[in-house]
């Protein structure tokens, strides 16, 4: 059945994210990942009146954004909710349309303004440019299928992302000195309240997004139409009677 093949699919992505999330080969994916967290401060700095002094990539699978002014509170929250907005965003929309390549090239277009714009390290400025330009490659020189793929793999392990980064770093490290901590001394209450707040967050969306998607055919597969018999018949087709 189709919507079985659709379950199986994502059941396979999530399959191999498991088992090699800690692999070198998922390294470039698990810091695009980061690369998303931080972004969402970025974008959520300017939207309210601030800019970014520093935008830092770690080679140890870290970063950080410094900003001044803005709204303190929108910019702590939107770490984690960017990595799953993002993630979401670019699963939907590689999954919903066709396409693939224009959303490919703006994104490493993107990756590479933002590492060109903002980054302070040459670590930061490198792995954006390497991985935008890789990403415009691929939308030039690759079919719309590989695309296609390429970006439901990228959107569904950043929207995953999103709750076991939360975990990590809120439940299992020291919860204040991840944004859950800047929010508890700016804001008040405890690290882990807003921990459990962005992963209750987190699961509604990609709970949501996965059921949304699961009404979409996989690539090859063509909806048919039946009537009773199980034979099949065009839309609109009707029994005049006798």
């Amino acid at each position: 059945m189709p919507r079985r093949r659709r379950v199986l699919f994502y059941i396979g992505l999530l399959l191999i994210l498991v088992f090699f999330w800690e692999s070198n080969v998922l390294y470039p994916v698990r810091m695009l990942a980061v690369f998303f967290h931080e972004l969402g401060h970025i974008i959520a700095a300017y939207s309210t009146g601030g800019h970014v002094k520093e935008f830092v990539l770690h080679p140890a699978e870290g970063g950080y954004v410094l900003s001044r002014g803005g709204n303190t509170f929108w910019v702590g929250i939107w770490g984690y909710l960017g990595s799953l907005i993002f993630g979401a965003l670019i699963l939907a929309l590689s999954d919903r349309t066709k396409f693939d390549k224009p959303l490919a090239a703006l994104l490493g277009l993107l990756i590479v303004f933002i590492g060109a714009a903002f980054g302070e390290t040459l670590f930061t400025f490198l792995f954006c440019l390497i991985i935008g330009a890789g990403l415009f490659a691929v939308a030039l020189f690759l079919p719309r299928e590989i695309n296609d793929l390429l970006l439901r793999f990228l959107g569904f392990a950043v929207m995953l992302y999103t709750p076991y980064d939360v975990f990590l770093d809120v439940f299992v490290a020291n919860g204040y000195v991840s944004d859950a901590g800047l929010l508890s001394s700016k804001v008040g209450g405890v690290p882990r309240l807003w921990g459990g707040i962005w992963i209750l967050v987190s699961v509604a969306v990609i709970g949501g997004t996965l059921i949304w998607l699961m009404g979409k055919p996989l690539p090859g597969e063509e909806p048919s139409h039946k009537i009773e018999g199980d034979e099949e018949a065009p839309l609109g087709s009707f029994d005049r009677g006798a």
